[in-house]
């Protein structure tokens, strides 16, 4: 799900939830995700730009030089993992782009990552226990922080571009 971006992981980590429990669950799936940022990193390293370019515009990704040395950059990662609603896949190419190294990437994108998996598969747990409202309960709290995530990032990308 990660390489192929276009799938939404958030169904994957709520069916992970219902088969495996919320905390297997959520390890399956950073595993999962932790492989899956891993082969896109490498591949951006081979293939570089012209691989990015499929995902990610040249405009886009001509915004993100405001990324000079590696702190911002470590924050920008982490802060794209940590907010839910966040393009976190497309990202996983951008990356490939930057000196970060891959042990760096993977240790920040898949600790991050972990409050937005955790509800997804809290939320599927709930499903398969037939706790309909406790699930609807975290859907909509998950739902309302990645809208806020969203505008977040795009306010947060928009300033860094102008």
């Amino acid at each position: 799900q990660v390489v192929i971006s276009l799938i939404p992981g958030e169904a994957i980590e709520i069916g992970a939830g219902y088969a495996f429990g919320a905390i297997e669950g959520m390890v399956w799936c950073l595993i999962g995700s932790a492989v899956g940022s891993a082969i896109i990193f490498a591949f951006t390293k081979v293939f570089g730009l012209r691989l990015v370019e499929v995902f990610i515009s040249r405009e886009k990704l001509n915004s993100f030089k405001f990324i000079q040395n590696s702190n911002r950059l470590n924050f920008l990662v982490s802060m794209v993992y940590f907010i839910p609603g966040t393009p976190k896949d497309l990202f996983a190419y951008f990356v490939g782009l930057t000196p970060m190294k891959l042990k760096t990437f993977l240790l920040i994108s898949t600790f991050m990552r972990i409050p937005s998996v955790i509800t997804s598969t809290i939320g599927g747990q709930a499903l398969g226990v037939q706790n309909y409202v406790f699930a609807g309960a975290v859907f909509a709290a998950t739902a309302l922080l990645s809208i806020c995530g969203l505008v977040f990032y795009k306010r947060f990308s928009k300033a860094h571009s102008e």
